[in-house]
């Protein structure tokens, strides 16, 4: 493998002989190793087949490729975050350059105490103001970390089921990152203005490979494209890393576009005393409908005979769910909580059937509640094909641009991970897009890809807000690119959760 590295980065003649050689050495050693075998087992008179070991096969019998199947078999729970968080807070308060902590309010990651008059919207099962908050994302990870186990109040529910359960996976593999060569280097770059989920993907991979037994080492990162990991022990072989965002710049701007639309309707819903659940599903992308006239449509529903039956329209349909002014809760919960969601709009963060959900009650967010007053709900989904197919598109660029980070002459595993909240059949549809070009994929073949893992993070925050991420992983092996059983047994599968 060294002298396919040497000659592959050095292009000369005596690089390509000696690599040469080196190869007809080794399949001349193998037919005579083979040829050896064969007059042993001859000679005893045994059948080699009558020794053939039975390994147990790697992997799952029965895989988990929908999003219906992940979660509703979701295993138990591999953790809990109380019990790894503490030791996650110690060692990014340790390391933090001085007054790191203090350059930013600790409310600008929290919901507010006091009424506020912003909806909460989730797209995709996060929230977006959580998704992107306008500070630093690892001190905002710090102050979900602490506001959750302190039962604060102003805990974001919707930013702490990532934010927070990768952090505590980051405290329950410590140990395992201590013996990462470059680990510090790596820890420190979170506290710089680069993009800190990537940095947290890459210490958790590293943690992984590590925990497995690996002998791992970070790539000082130069000017020349390079991996992220390096293997050094008999296992050679470097890995790349790749982090998609939650959302797209087009879930963004669709987003945007549902958000003034329920701004438009509950204005008209409060006026009118019209509260319930809006049902909107568009047969047009968002960008090509009038917002203005779609808001008006759903505040004439009421007055149909049978309003939760949906009316159709040139751009979609409507439909909606009468609520009386006051709704009593079964039981005390956090204002917005996954409890209180459900039980008011019919809102399943585990299982969601539109693309997105907005709502809003009187009162602020950060409060606990035994009765909702003025609970405004829209449910919107887009069924454009042009809609479904922007949404449904796998992350390939992000394969595509690790693949180029691998050395000529080297073999590389690729780790590519993306949280994923959307409705099952765009869930399924990225999944199946992605399974599909994989096989097709052409690269350099001066490298190799043996491997690559494909490593689903599903946020749910569960009950009264608590975090919560199931994760599956889908494994790709190429046998042209070198690949074998074995390197789902030397190289992790799980990232953010563990069962040791």
């Amino acid at each position: 493998m060294e002298l396919r590295r040497r000659y592959f980065v050095e292009r000369t003649e005596a690089a390509k002989l000696e690599m040469e050689a080196a190869i007809e050495r080794a399949q001349r050693a193998r037919v005579d190793l083979d040829a050896a075998v064969a007059a042993t087992f001859e000679a005893a008179g045994i059948d080699p087949d009558d020794l053939a070991e039975e390994r147990e096969p790697v992997g799952d019998p029965f895989p988990r490729l929908s999003r219906a199947s992940i979660v509703d078999e979701a295993p138990a729970a591999t953790a809990y975050v109380e019990d790894h968080l503490p030791k996650a807070i110690e060692l990014i308060e340790r390391h933090a350059p001085n007054g790191w902590f203090e350059r930013e309010p600790a409310d600008l990651f929290r919901f507010s105490s006091v009424p506020d008059e912003q909806p909460v919207s989730i797209v995709k099962g996060v929230r977006l103001e959580s998704e992107r908050p306008k500070g630093h994302r690892l001190r905002q990870a710090m102050i979900l970390a602490k506001d959750y186990l302190a039962n604060d109040p102003r805990y974001d529910h919707f930013g702490g089921a990532l934010a927070v359960t990768q952090l505590a996976q980051l405290g329950r593999r410590i140990e395992a990152l201590r013996a990462v060569g470059g680990s510090q280097e790596r820890i420190d770059a979170l506290y710089s203005g680069a993009d800190t989920d990537s940095i947290m993907f890459e210490l958790l991979v590293a943690a992984a490979c590590s925990a497995k037994g690996r002998a791992m080492v970070f790539v000082e990162p130069t000017s020349v494209k390079s991996p992220d990991l390096r293997c050094t022990d008999a296992f050679k072989m470097v890995v790349e890393c790749k982090r998609s965002a939650a959302l797209t710049v087009y879930e963004v701007d669709e987003e945007a576009r549902m958000r003034s639309l329920f701004h438009l309707l509950r204005a008209g819903a409060m006026a009118r005393g019209q509260f319930g659940r809006y049902e909107v599903a568009f047969s047009v992308e968002a960008s090509a409908v009038d917002i203005a006239d779609v808001a008006a449509t759903c505040l004439r529903q009421r007055l149909a005979a049978h309003p939760e039956r949906p009316l159709s329209y040139p751009w979609g349909s409507v439909a909606f769910r009468p609520m009386p002014r006051r709704v009593d809760l079964d039981d005390v919960t956090k204002a917005y909580s996954p409890i209180m969601l459900d039980e008011v709009f019919g809102w399943k963060l585990e299982m969601p059937s539109w693309d997105g959900f907005i709502c809003q009650i009187d009162g602020p967010p950060a409060v606990a509640v035994d009765r909702v007053r003025s609970p405004v709900g829209l449910a919107w989904r887009v069924d454009a094909e042009a809609a479904i197919t922007k949404r449904s598109r796998a992350p390939l660029g992000l394969f595509a641009k690790a693949v180029t980070q691998v050395p000529r002459g080297e073999f590389g595993l690729v780790y590519v991970a993306y949280p994923e909240g959307a409705r099952s059949d765009v869930a399924d549809n990225r999944t199946h897009a992605y399974m599909e070009r994989i096989h097709q994929w052409e690269h350099d073949g001066a490298i190799r890809i043996p491997a690559t893992f494909l490593v689903r993070q599903f946020p749910m925050p569960t009950g009264h807000g608590n975090p919560d991420m199931v994760e599956n992983t889908v494994r790709f092996l190429s046998e042209e690119g070198g690949g074998g059983e074995w390197i789902f047994r030397e190289y992790p599968a799980a990232i953010f959760t563990s069962k040791d």
